[in-house]
């Protein structure tokens, strides 16, 4: 066990400030909802707190009482820890706890009202006020007489292969937006915590099962649905395509899979 703290003042100050700086990396991987993170934001400040004070102890005889500024911070930190290991350990412990808890509660997915700048229920006009004039503005090929059809806004970008689609429904003769895309995200685009590198399994371990699922006729992509927080997500070869906020809930291909 002497072994253990068998290093020499300036590796401990160098092995403090390596671990407080894992420390705020392990926070900021508790932010992204990994539980491994959240342990260790726990576990960094407590083995430095009970390592410190094994040093001390092991180190006893041999601390150097010279006098000279370095050594008189040493020994006053030392004896801090001494005299108030307790409240120490307990007030560091505190304070992880308590930004682990405040960073899940703030990424707890929650019910979308839009997304990328668009909230549900926007008229066309309020769109283009918002984003400028569409790329392509076409309606719906809709075959159903009794079914009106449907107007769709796509916002393309000239450097890039993503695009935005808006799709709006005609309610009571008044175009609304109630289908938000992002087709191709971009690096950094997010949606209820889903991102744009993210697959099926890392979809399901954030969000949980989903509550509906839709095959393209094709059977090389689908989309899976999670009606309480209003989001879609389209994937091909396992991998996030399309990210989409959807007032009804949930999505589906116009020509779905069926089994020969």
């Amino acid at each position: 066990m002497q072994k253990l703290y068998d290093i020499t003042k300036g590796q401990l100050i160098t092995l403090w400030v390596a671990s407080l700086f894992f420390w705020l990396f392990s926070i900021g991987g508790a932010d992204e909802g990994s539980s491994f993170f959240g342990f260790l934001s726990i576990l960094i400040p407590t083995f430095l707190i009970f390592f410190t004070i094994g040093w001390k102890r092991a180190h006893k005889k041999n601390i150097d009482v010279q006098d000279n500024n370095l050594n008189r911070i040493i020994i006053k930190i030392f004896n801090l820890f001494k005299n108030y290991k307790k409240f120490i350990l307990i007030s560091f412990t505190t304070i992880t706890l308590g930004l682990v808890g405040i960073i899940y509660y703030i990424n707890i997915p929650r019910p979308v009202n839009g997304y990328m700048g668009i909230e549900f229920g926007m008229t066309p006009l309020e769109v283009k006020l918002k984003l400028g004039k569409p790329s392509i503005e076409e309606f719906s090929d809709n075959k159903d007489p009794t079914n009106p059809q449907d107007l769709i806004y796509i916002y393309s970008k000239t450097y890039s292969y993503s695009a935005t689609y808006i799709r709006f429904f005609n309610d009571s003769g008044e175009f609304k937006a109630g289908i938000i895309c992002k087709n191709s995200p971009d690096y950094g685009d997010e949606l209820v915590g889903i991102e744009n590198f993210d697959n099926e399994a890392d979809i399901v371990k954030k969000l949980g099962l989903p509550t509906h699922v839709s095959i393209r006729y094709d059977g090389l992509a689908k989309v899976i649905s999670y009606e309480d927080l209003k989001v879609g997500f389209e994937l091909e070869k396992d991998s996030v395509t399309e990210m989409c906020a959807t007032f009804r809930g949930s999505l589906n291909y116009n020509k779905e899979y069926s089994s020969p």
